[in-house]
């Protein structure tokens, strides 16, 4: 008897496990998918500053006084 509940006891740490390791591989790929969205944003926010100091160097120039 001890050890039919001994197996059921295995079988239940098993069942656990495969689930547990189910759930690693899902979040393994919501970790995937959280990087590519972290690049895409990066490259969005460089393209921002680049934007901003073209801007800002426009503005500066046309502050200048023009020589004639």
């Amino acid at each position: 008897m001890v050890g039919t509940r001994m197996e059921g006891r295995v079988e239940t740490v098993e069942r656990n496990l495969g689930e547990v390791n189910g759930d690693i591989t899902v979040v393994k790929g919501d970790i995937n998918t959280l990087n590519t969205d972290v690049n895409s944003l990066k490259e969005w926010v460089l393209e921002i500053k680049d934007t901003i100091a073209r801007l800002e160097k426009k503005a500066t120039e046309s502050r200048k006084p023009r020589r004639v």
